[in-house]
């Protein structure tokens, strides 16, 4: 319903009649213009001069002078059209801020793709609650409780659960709920008091654990590789005071073979590794070597790496050097125009000290300008390289001879994503293939998104397929990385099996929202190995 707020003034006093002579004034302003701009812009145009404070000295005769004095100066239709086509250059239709608007809603999208998914809060909070000696009571795909299973392992949680009602303690969610439910429940997720409260508890308890390292399976490996997760920092030096800022924390990730250099490497293949928990150390001869190299790989991350991030840093700022030193710029225009239409409203009857402020306000202005130009030109050459930490260690091998569930074959993958590409096209798709990680970044997404193809159906609906190709008609696995982001888009998720690739006449299922219509029984393991025949079964048909 509309609301009509009501200021009662007693237009007799002092300061009824400068606030009568303010709306007078708005008003004729407002007519003039044919425009109710005035009203957009009127804290501008009061500047630095509270209306509060205004009104409180208009209760003596030279406040009431001096209150209208400062509206017959800063009140002009003038001066309000001037900011307003200032305005209508940056947030106007053909404005600065509307030719970024479809970058910015790019921005976005791509924000909604790389953002940590409930797939991966659900498996979290599953494995870090056994670990702690937590109970989960629920359905964790619903609505859950966390209960202790051992003397005081909940005790870490109870100061974040003490931010929540007492009757949303035992409504857990690791799914967005609906706004409507969105208070009667605890939505568990990055930033959100009792997930990170959890993740503090695992990294406390196993950060060691980490930073000892462990065994695992690459499905792509040809040979045993250790890699190195870290977390590096990058700094803003500030000459004048001494001191640096810091601008990034970035995690990075070291590939180390056991007869090449170290070198960097994505993150995101981490996401790929299997668990190996039946292979012993002594059986991996670059085991016995991991420790020397971890010392290899601080120094290469440290003194090479390193540096490269900090000037991939500069170089993305001088890159955007111009066009942010275009945006100072007009803002200090703006500025500028705002204390020059103030000048020439006060004239040449003007009070000596307001037009000395101004005056000084304007020589101030250039002051600031100038070094604020200067900052934006030095920042490139003021990043420099901060500290560096190792947080995990991995050692990664290649799948067990005879297990051809894990093994990648890159070539028949690359069929099978050919025969899948053709079949939504015939349909009319649009189809982005996101197998690779130069095509994902393309596509504005991580190196590895968890699926394979990115098709837009006529009807403008968009599927995330992830294409699984076998020579015959093995058994399939499914990542972990590729499940947890079926968990998340549901329905929209597809996955494409094309069986007999080494064949003239390989065969193409496809299954909608695989979770819940073909691993709803297998969701806690870490490798979900498919046997061809549930494929067959749970497969839309033509």
């Amino acid at each position: 319903r509309d609301v009509v707020i009501v200021n009662l003034v007693a237009v007799s006093t002092r300061e009824g009649r400068v606030l009568a002579r303010l709306l007078e004034k708005l008003e004729a302003i407002r007519t003039a213009l044919s425009s109710d701009k005035v009203f957009d812009v009127i804290g501008r145009l009061f500047e630095n001069v509270s209306l509060k404070d205004m009104m409180l000295n208009a209760a003596t005769d030279d406040g009431e002078r001096e209150a209208i004095a400062v509206q017959d100066a800063s009140l002009t239709a003038e001066r309000v059209a001037a900011l307003g086509d200032a305005e209508q250059d940056i947030y106007g239709a053909t404005g600065d801020v509307a030719g970024r608007i479809e970058q910015l809603q790019g921005d976005i999208e791509r924000e909604r793709y790389l953002q940590l998914t409930p797939g991966y809060v659900r498996q979290f909070v599953a494995s870090a609650t056994a670990l702690l000696g937590l109970e989960l009571r629920g359905d964790l795909d619903d609505v859950f409780a966390l209960a202790p299973r051992e003397a005081g392992a909940l005790d870490a949680l109870l100061p974040a659960f003490a931010a929540y009602d007492a009757e949303t303690h035992d409504k857990l969610r690791v799914y967005r709920p609906d706004p409507s439910d969105a208070a009667a429940c605890i939505w568990l997720h990055p930033g959100e008091p009792v997930f990170d409260a959890l993740a503090a508890e695992v990294i406390e308890h196993f950060a060691a654990d980490a930073l000892r390292g462990s065994i695992f399976i690459d499905p792509r490996a040809s040979e045993p590789y250790l890699c190195h997760l870290a977390i590096a920092s990058l700094r803003l030096q500030d000459e004048a005071a001494a001191s640096a800022t810091l601008l990034e924390r970035r995690l990075v990730a070291v590939r180390h073979n056991a007869e090449g250099e170290p070198a960097l490497c994505p993150v995101e293949p981490l996401l790929l590794l299997h668990s190996a928990p039946h292979i012993p150390p002594g059986a991996v001869p670059l085991a016995a070597r991991a420790i020397g190299m971890k010392a290899d790989a601080a120094q290469f991350l440290a003194k090479v790496a390193h540096e490269a991030l900090a000037e991939e840093r500069r170089t993305a700022l001088r890159t955007e050097l111009p066009e942010r030193q275009r945006q100072a710029s007009a803002g200090f225009d703006l500025r500028a125009a705002d204390l020059a239409a103030k000048r020439q409203a006060l004239g040449k009857e003007a009070d000596a000290e307001a037009l000395a402020a101004v005056k000084q306000a304007q020589r101030d202005l250039l002051s600031e300008r100038a070094e604020a130009l200067d900052a934006l030109a030095s920042e490139p050459d003021r990043v420099v390289a901060g500290e560096t930490q190792f947080i995990a260690h991995a050692l990664a091998i290649p799948p067990p001879e005879g297990d051809e569930t894990q093994r990648y074959d890159e070539r028949v993958e690359d069929i099978a994503v050919r025969i899948a590409t053709a079949w939504e096209r015939e349909r009319g798709a649009t189809v982005q293939d996101v197998s690779k990680p130069d095509l994902a970044r393309d596509a504005g997404l991580s190196n590895w998104p968890g699926f394979d193809l990115l098709a837009t159906q006529p009807d403008g609906q968009t599927r995330r397929i992830e294409v699984k190709g076998r020579a015959g008609r093995d058994a399939i696995h499914m990542e972990t990385n590729e499940w947890k982001q079926a968990c998340h888009w549901e329905h929209h998720y597809w996955l494409y099996v094309v069986f007999d690739c080494a064949t003239p006449k390989p065969q193409l299922l496809r299954v909608q929202d695989p979770v819940n219509n073909l691993l709803a029984n297998r969701r806690e393991s870490a490798a979900f190995a498919i046997a061809a025949s549930a494929v067959v079964e749970a497969a839309e048909s033509d």
